[in-house]
């Protein structure tokens, strides 16, 4: 994530990714500017795995879309639903959670077929929350994504602070994070943080939006 650019030898490129802000994309930020890095990506066979709690209707979209905008195309596109990070018994008890990983392992073996073949095309696999409804949920939900935008971006003020464009807000949302004592200090979330944005202060963690926000503002005046 360092360099300006990315060069896959590989012929095969995999991307897994959980959904964040279905409204506005779903695709996480560090996804968007890993994608906008690659380049010599229009032969390879490229494909991409979402997970999401909810829904996910526009995720795989979005980054088809990016993909193409760098030369490349992806093959096979798989969403997965998975436990949702959203607080809720009904949306997070053990039961559901089980049967969620369940339907993940009787997939694996399918979709890992169907990326060794080389195959094409995009599925969703079974949805635990809403079963069979949730095909025709997809279809309604996606025209009116819309709507739902305006709260999205109100929640995104709020945890953020700030008054800015989407991408500009989301590394601003740590301003909502905070610690307690039970944290023994110990560096592990700063050594695994994939953009560098958590320094050790006082045996406790420090949140660097600042930083993350100049790698993204220097990331779109390259791109740009």
């Amino acid at each position: 994530m360092e360099n300006n650019k990315i060069s896959i030898e590989t012929d095969v490129i995999g991307i897994v990714f959980p959904t964040y802000y279905e409204t506005l994309g779903g695709l996480p930020l560090i996804v968007r500017r890993f994608v906008k890095k690659l380049e010599n990506i229009e032969s390879k066979y490229i494909f991409a795995i979402c997970t999401y709690g909810g829904a996910s209707v526009t995720a795989i979209k979005c980054l088809e879309k990016l993909i193409n905008s760098q030369g490349g195309k992806i093959r096979a596109g798989f969403t997965v639903n998975m436990p949702s990070n959203m607080a809720g018994p009904n949306l997070n008890n053990t039961k559901k959670q089980e049967k969620m990983f369940d339907v993940w392992n009787k997939n694996l073996d399918y979709i890992s077929e169907f990326v060794k073949n080389r195959k094409e095309g995009i599925f969703d696999t079974d949805n635990v929350l809403f079963g069979r409804a949730y095909l025709l949920l997809k279809l309604i939900y996606s025209p009116l994504m819309f709507i739902f935008k305006p709260s999205t971006l109100k929640q995104l003020k709020k945890y953020s602070s700030a008054s800015l464009p989407y991408e500009q807000q989301l590394p601003l949302m740590d301003r909502s994070f905070s610690t307690n004592k039970k944290c023994n200090g110990c560096g592990t979330c700063s050594k695994i943080c994939p953009v560098n944005n958590i320094k050790i202060i006082k045996d406790s963690p420090s949140w660097q939006h600042h930083s993350s926000l100049r790698i993204l503002l220097s990331m779109l005046s390259l791109v740009s």
